[in-house]
C-alpha cells in the first residue's frame, strides 16, 4: 500500500488496497543509485478518482521496500493526459531527504577526533532528520571548508569513512513520526554468487568504460612548507608506482599510461603508497558495468528474484574478453517494479568510487543562497545610503614611496551626484601633511579642499566630498607632500574605464594630462555613495535611526545583528533564520504561516462587475474571482464569514481548502446562479454553509460535480448538480466528513447520485433527482443507483431521494438508514438540463519558461526568475514564454475575446517587502531572443506585496494579440528601474472568450 501525505504530514489517501473506492496505480519504477544516494519513485494512475487530487507537487508518498523499511519521497511533478479515454495521472517523486537536506546549511568547522556517529550529530543538527544506524567506530577529523549543504556533508562523511548511507522513516498514528539517516559500511549483501557474462543473451547489457584507465600512478600528498608529499623516500627514489602487466595488455606502445594520485589526507609518504596502490589496483583495467534483467539473474546466476538487493556483491566473469576477466562486482544501480517484478533490472559495476563529485544542484544550490542573499545586503546597503568600496587599488597592493612634486589623482566621469566617503593613505613615517582637492574639470576650478596630517602606516580619510552633478573630475594632491612620503600606486596596466556604475575612472596621473607617461595616483579603497553607485561592501554598516540605545549592524557574512548599549547581541537575522527573544505582530503575511481571524465579515463578489484589482468586498466595490476571495480568508477562523455572490454565473473551479477553528464560512448565491466547474471542500474543520448554488459542470469535464472530503460539518441546501451522464456521482462525500443535504436536487450522474464513503456521515432531507432529458427511455438515463455508503459510511434519510435503477447500495460495512421505497424526481415532468447560461469559453495556458535580461550583462543565467528593476547591476526585463502556437489554435475560432488575466506569484525577496506595483508589458517570442528584447504595451493594474500569488486582469486586447499573432507571452518592466522585484518563473494565463 502507498500512503499519501499533504505538506503538513498527514495521510490524506492510499493507493493500491484493493477496495472498491482506493485508487489503484501501474507502471511503477522506483530507482536506487549507491553512486549518487538517489531515489526516484514513478508510477502512474487513474486521475478521475477523487484520491487523485491529493497527488499534486510538494506532497508526501510512503511506501514499504521489500525490507519493510518505509521510504518517504516527495512528488516534485505531475502530469495528466488521455489515453484510449481515460485520464492518466503520472507521478514523478524523489526521496524526501535529498531536498530537504538540501536546504539545511553547515557552517565551516574543523571537527577533530570525531566518530562517525558525533559527525553524523552534527551534520544533521537542526534539520528534520536524525541519526539513525551507524555501524563505525574509531574517529578522523573532517573538514568542512564551505558553507556546505547537510546532504554535501553527507557525501563527505561518506568519503572519509569509505561508508554508504541511505533513509528511511517511522510512522505512528498515521503521521511521520521520525526520519533516519543511516551510515553503514556496506549495503546489500555478499552473495557468492557467479554471475557469467557472454554474448547474445537477452535482456543483457555490457558498457565499458576506460576513461579513467592507466598502468602507473604519480602519487602526492598534502602540501607542507611549500612542497607536496612523494612516495619516494618508500620507493626507492621514485615517485610513481606501475603494473607491468597492466602495462603490456592495455598500452599498444609499450609505455606506461600514466595519471596522478592525489591524496589530501595521506599522513606519511608509506600511507600515500599505500592509498596509490588502492587506486591503480582499481584504475588499472576498464571499468566494466552490466545492464541486466533482474529476473535474468535468476537464470544466469541461480539468484532469487525477490533477493537482489541494492549494493549486493557478484564475482563476474566476462568470457566475451581474450583473455577472460574475473571481476568483482556489485549492484550498483536498482530499478523495482513493485506492481510488475518483470521489469525490475540493475546494473552490475565493478567498482564504487571512493570519490564522488557533489550533485551538481547542490553547488548550483548553494551558489544561488550566496548570491540572493549578498543581493539583499547590497539593496538594503544601497537603501540607506551606505559608502560602497570602488574598484581603485586596494591597500595591500604594491606600490612605492613618493613626495608627489607633480600632484597625482585619479580621473573621474559621474553621471549623478555622487558622495565621496574614505580613502586609505599610507605614510612613511609621521606629521606627513598635504592638500587633497577635487576639482571640476568641466567649470575648471577646484570645488572641494581637505587637509590632511598622516601617521606613519596607513591612514583612513574621511574625504568628505560631494560631487554636485554629472560631469568630469579629478582627484588628487595640490602641491606634494610635506615631511615626508606617501605610497602611490602605478597601474600602466589598468584597462580604463573602471566601472563602478554610476561613477567610472577614466584615467590617472596630473590634473590636466589623464594617463600621462606616469600613471601614478595615491588613493586606495576608495568609498562612494550614490544610488547607482556600484562597488563591493564593506565589512560592516550601521543602521541609522532614532532612539537606539546601541546599533545596528549589517554585516558582510549576510547578518543584520542588533547590539544593545552592553554591548551584547540581542538580534541576529538573515535570508534564513531569525533570532530574537520575542516578535509582537498585528498581522503576519507568510506562506509558512497560518494567518488568524475573530472578525465577523460580509464580502461582497460580483462575478461579472465586481474587480479584483480595484475591489474592497464592500457593495460598492464587489470583488470578481470568488476562488480569489477564498484564498485570501484566514485559514484559522473564530468569525462568521460571509460571501454574498452577484451575477448569473461564473467559470471556474471553486475549492474551499484547510479552513479551521470554531467560525463558519458561508457562501450565499442567488437562486438562479450557474457555476461551470466544480466545488471541492477539503480538510475543513470549520463549520461551512453553501447556498442556492447550481453547479452545471462544463463540458467533457468527467470530474465529479461537487467533492466533499476530510471536513467536519458541511451543510447544503438548494444545491443542484447536473452531470450530463458524463460525470459518475452527482456528489460525493468521504474520509469521516459530515455533511447536510438539504432539499437538494441531483440530476444526471452516470453511477450514483449521491455517495459517501470512508467513515462519514450524511444526513438528506428531501433530496430529489435523476433522470436528464427525454432523448432517451427514462429507464436508461437513471444513475445506475439513487444513493451509495461503503466503508463504514453512514446516510440517515429523511424523506425524498433521487430515482435510480436501483434506489441503494452499501458495502463494507456502510449503512443507509431510513430508505425509501422509491425514488422522486420532484414531480412528473422530466427536467432538462439549465441552459449554460455562462456564454464564455475559458483556458488556462502554462508557462513553458521564463527569464530576465538586464542592460548590463544580458539574460540572466543563474536563475529562472523574472525581475523588474534595478539593484545596480542594470535595469532588469523578465519575460514569461507559453507555447504561443497552442494559445492560437484554441483562441481562433473565438469572436470576442471577453476577459484575460494572469497568475502569477511575488517571491519574498528582493526590492520592498510591502506592496509594490509592476509594470506588466507583451512581447512577441516563444523563447529568449539573442539580445535585448523588445517590449510592447503597458499596465500597472495591482500591487504585490512579498509572497502575495494573485490573479491581475489585463487589457482585453491583449488577449486578441495573442489570439493573432501580435504577441506571444507577458513580461514586466519599467524604464526607470523602480520598483524593483522578483517574480517566481511560473505563470498562468486565463483567457475567456465567445465564439
Amino acid at each position: 500500500m502507498i500512503y499519501v501525505l499533504d505538506t503538513s504530514e498527514r495521510i490524506v489517501a492510499t493507493l493500491g488496497d484493493g477496495g472498491q473506492s482506493s485508487l489503484s496505480y501501474w507502471h511503477d519504477r522506483h530507482r536506487e543509485n549507491l553512486y549518487d544516494v538517489l531515489s526516484t519513485y514513478e508510477f502512474e494512475t487513474d486521475s478521475s478518482h477523487p484520491n487523485s487530487l491529493f497527488l499534486v507537487a510538494e506532497n508526501f508518498i510512503a511506501r514499504k521496500d521489500f525490507d519493510n523499511n518505509i521510504i518517504l519521497f516527495k512528488i516534485k511533478r505531475v502530469e495528466e493526459n488521455q489515453s484510449e479515454g481515460k485520464y492518466i495521472k503520472k507521478v514523478y517523486c524523489e526521496n524526501a531527504a535529498t531536498s530537504e537536506l538540501l536546504t539545511d546549511i553547515i557552517r565551516p568547522r574543523i571537527l577533530s577526533g570525531y566518530t562517525a556517529s558525533q559527525t553524523l550529530d552534527y551534520i544533521l543538527n537542526g534539520s528534520q532528520w536524525e541519526k539513525g544506524e551507524v555501524s563505525f567506530v574509531g574517529a578522523e577529523t573532517i573538514e568542512f571548508k564551505d558553507y556546505e549543504t547537510a546532504l554535501q556533508g553527507l557525501h563527505i562523511l561518506k568519503k572519509k569513512f569509505s561508508a554508504e548511507f541511505y533513509f528511511t522513516i517511522e510512522m505512528k498514528n498515521n503521521r511521520i513520526y521520525k526520519r533516519y539517516v543511516h551510515f553503514i559500511e556496506r549495503r546489500g549483501n555478499r552473495t557468492g554468487k557467479r554471475f557469467e557474462y557472454e554474448r547474445d543473451i537477452q535482456g543483457l547489457r555490457r558498457i565499458e568504460d576506460s576513461s579513467e584507465l592507466v598502468t602507473a600512478l604519480i602519487a602526492l600528498g598534502p602540501e607542507k612548507d611549500g612542497k607536496r608529499m612523494t612516495i619516494q623516500p618508500v620507493n626507492n627514489g621514485i615517485d610513481w608506482i606501475g603494473d607491468e602487466e597492466a602495462r603490456d595488455r592495455w598500452s599498444h606502445s609499450g609505455k606506461h599510461l600514466f595519471g596522478v594520485f592525489e591524496s589530501d589526507n595521506a599522513t606519511s609518504p608509506s600511507s600515500l603508497k599505500d592509498q596509490a596502490l588502492k587506486e591503480l589496483e582499481r584504475r588499472k583495467k576498464p571499468l566494466y558495468s552490466y545492464e541486466v534483467d533482474v529476473v535474468l539473474l535468476e537464470h544466469v546466476a541461480g539468484y532469487a528474484h525477490k533477493s537482489v538487493r541494492l549494493g549486493d556483491g557478484l564475482d563476474t566473469i566476462d568470457r566475451a574478453i581474450t583473455p577472460e576477466i574475473y571481476l568483482s562486482s556489485r549492484i550498483i544501480e536498482l530499478i523495482r517494479s513493485y506492481t510488475d517484478p518483470t521489469q525490475d533490472s540493475c546494473i552490475l559495476g565493478e567498482h564504487i568510487p571512493q570519490f564522488i563529485s557533489i550533485p551538481s544542484k547542490i553547488s548550483e544550490l548553494q551558489q544561488n543562497l550566496r548570491n540572493k542573499a549578498k543581493e539583499n545586503i547590497i539593496e538594503t546597503a544601497r537603501r540607506i545610503g551606505t559608502h560602497f568600496r570602488i574598484r581603485t587599488p586596494r591597500s595591500e597592493d604594491a606600490g612605492d614611496f613618493h613626495n608627489d612634486v607633480k600632484g597625482y589623482g585619479i580621473h573621474l566621469r559621474v553621471n549623478e551626484p555622487i558622495h565621496l566617503g574614505t580613502t586609505m593613505l599610507i605614510s612613511n613615517s609621521d606629521n606627513v601633511s598635504g592638500n587633497i582637492v577635487l576639482y571640476s574639470k568641466d567649470t575648471d576650478s577646484i570645488i572641494a579642499k581637505r587637509s590632511v596630517l598622516l601617521s606613519k602606516g596607513s591612514n583612513q580619510i574621511d574625504l568628505d566630498l560631494q560631487i554636485p552633478d554629472k560631469g568630469d573630475y579629478w582627484l588628487g594632491v595640490d602641491g606634494g607632500w610635506i615631511g615626508g612620503m606617501v605610497k602611490r600606486f602605478e597601474i600602466k596596466n589598468t584597462s580604463y574605464p573602471i566601472d563602478a556604475g554610476s561613477m567610472k575612472v577614466i584615467g590617472s596621473g596630473q590634473r590636466n594630462e589623464e594617463n600621462d607617461n606616469d600613471h601614478y595616483y595615491y588613493f586606495a579603497d576608495i568609498t562612494a555613495k550614490a544610488p547607482n553607485i556600484v562597488g563591493d561592501l564593506p565589512d560592516s554598516f550601521t543602521l541609522p535611526g532614532e532612539n537606539i540605545s546601541g546599533s545596528i549592524q549589517v554585516t558582510n557574512d549576510h547578518k543584520i545583528v542588533v547590539i544593545n548599549s552592553d554591548g551584547n547581541r540581542v538580534m541576529d537575522a538573515n535570508s534564513d533564520d531569525l533570532g530574537v527573544r520575542k516578535i509582537i505582530a498585528g498581522e503576519i503575511v507568510s506562506s509558512s504561516v497560518v494567518s488568524a481571524s475573530k472578525k465577523n465579515k460580509t464580502i461582497h463578489i460580483h462575478c461579472s462587475d465586481g474587480s479584483d484589482e480595484t475591489g474592497d468586498g464592500t457593495s460598492e466595490k464587489p470583488f470578481r474571482s470568488i476562488q480569489t476571495v477564498i484564498d485570501a480568508l484566514s485559514k484559522y477562523n473564530e468569525g462568521f464569514v460571509e460571501l454574498k455572490i452577484s451575477g448569473t454565473s461564473t467559470t471556474e473551479d471553486l475549492s474551499l481548502y484547510g479552513f479551521f477553528g470554531p467560525g463558519v464560512i458561508r457562501l450565499d448565491f442567488p437562486s438562479s446562479f450557474e457555476l461551470m466547474g466544480t466545488l471541492t471542500v477539503l480538510n475543513c474543520t470549520s463549520e461551512v454553509n453553501i447556498f442556492n448554488l447550481t453547479v452545471n459542470r462544463k463540458p467533457s469535464e468527467f470530474t465529479t460535480p461537487v467533492l466533499v472530503s476530510r471536513s467536519l460539518y458541511v451543510y447544503f441546501k438548494y444545491l443542484k448538480t447536473y452531470s450530463d451522464y458524463e460525470a459518475k456521482y452527482g456528489i460525493h462525500m468521504n474520509d469521516n466528513s459530515m455533511v447536510f443535504l438539504h432539499k437538494c436536487q441531483f440530476w444526471g450522474a452516470k453511477e450514483y447520485a449521491i455517495l459517501a464513503g470512508y467513515a462519514s456521515q450524511i444526513v438528506v432531507i428531501d433530496a430529489i433527482g435523476g433522470s436528464l432529458g427525454s432523448n432517451k427511455p427514462d429507464d436508461e438515463k437513471r444513475p445506475d443507483c439513487s444513493v451509495g455508503a461503503f466503508f463504514g459510511a453512514t446516510i440517515s434519510i429523511d424523506g425524498t431521494i433521487p430515482v435510480g435503477k436501483v434506489l441503494t447500495r452499501t458495502g463494507n460495512s456502510g449503512e443507509i438508514r431510513n430508505a425509501p421505497s422509491s425514488g422522486s424526481a420532484g414531480g412528473t415532468e422530466i427536467p432538462t438540463p439549465p441552459p449554460q447560461t455562462v456564454k464564455e469559453y475559458t483556458d488556462t495556458f502554462s508557462s513553458t519558461s521564463s527569464k530576465s535580461w538586464r542592460t548590463k550583462y544580458g539574460w540572466r543565467s543563474d536563475n529562472s526568475y523574472v525581475y523588474q528593476g534595478s539593484y545596480g547591476y542594470g535595469n532588469h526585463m523578465g519575460l514569461w514564454f507559453f507555447n504561443d502556437a497552442s494559445i492560437r489554435s484554441t483562441l481562433s475560432s473565438s469572436k470576442e475575446i471577453t476577459s484575460i488575466r494572469l497568475r502569477v506569484s511575488r517571491r519574498s525577496e528582493g526590492g520592498n517587502s510591502s506592496s509594490n506595483t509592476p509594470t506588466f508589458r507583451t512581447h512577441n517570442y516563444s523563447s529568449p531572443p539573442k539580445g535585448e528584447p523588445d517590449l510592447s504595451s503597458s499596465t500597472s493594474p495591482t500591487g504585490f506585496k512579498w509572497g502575495d500569488d494573485k490573479w491581475v486582469t489585463l487589457p482585453t486586447s491583449w488577449g486578441a494579440s495573442l489570439r493573432d499573432g501580435d504577441a506571444k507571452g507577458i513580461a514586466i518592466f519599467e524604464k526607470d528601474g523602480s520598483p524593483y522585484m522578483i517574480f517566481n518563473g511560473s505563470a498562468t494565463l486565463e483567457i475567456k472568450y465567445k465564439k
